[in-house]
């Protein structure tokens, strides 16, 4: 497997939304491994707290959580609105990979929290804002409890920008949506059961395209 990093400038300035995705990578599995325990380690959050943690999905899992997708949206999209829908649905499902970014609103505390990155699989990993952190903030500093949630969606904001940007100095192509509340809850991820819908970053080489 051959692949020449672009810069960090390059990758900013070429970072598009790209749909037609498949199952290739441009880069190992360790590769983006270490991509994600990077991440999760430096960037930036709310009094440090560093409140994000991964679980990454394998073949079957990344497979699956799509198809819980597609089930869940028959279920409520009308019927003459379904095949465009669905169509969308199975080009997210052929991509390598989806990166997961829940808000941090949960029902459980999440487990394996000593391992923020845990190896589930290489193709889709499951991002979510771990509470105890912030929990612990608003305890200690309660003049700003009310506002350490608000931070907590700050710090996904950036690891979801970082993310592509650095997917995409690999030689990925991204999108990201906001389908995927809900497989969580239709499935064991071994991850933390999320409330409020997040986002999706759906990545893979081009498809159609050559990554320039």
């Amino acid at each position: 497997m051959s692949h020449t990093s672009t810069s960090l400038k390059d990758a900013v300035v070429h970072r598009r939304t790209i749909y037609q995705l498949n199952k290739k990578a441009p880069v190992d599995d360790k590769t983006i491994e270490e991509l994600f325990r990077l991440a999760i380690k430096e960037v930036p959050s709310s009094f440090n707290s560093q409140s994000a943690r991964i679980v990454v999905l394998l073949k079957d899992d990344h497979d699956a959580f799509w198809d819980i997708v597609r089930d869940i949206l028959k279920a409520h999209v009308p019927e003459d609105k379904w095949e465009h829908t669905g169509q969308r649905i199975e080009g997210f499902r052929k991509a390598y990979g989806t990166v997961r970014h829940p808000t941090s609103t949960h029902k459980h505390e999440p487990k394996a929290l000593d391992n923020p990155l845990t190896p589930h699989s290489p193709q889709q990993a499951l991002f979510y804002e771990d509470p105890a952190p912030i929990k612990t903030l608003q305890t200690n500093l309660p003049a700003y409890a009310d506002k350490f949630p608000q931070w907590s969606e700050h710090t996904s904001a950036m690891h979801q920008y970082f993310r592509w940007t650095a997917l995409e100095a690999e030689g990925f192509g991204c999108n990201l949506q906001h389908y995927c509340g809900g497989a969580l809850r239709e499935h064991d991820f071994h991850c933390v059961e999320v409330v409020a819908v997040g986002a999706g970053q759906v990545s893979g080489t081009h498809g159609l395209q050559t990554q320039q």
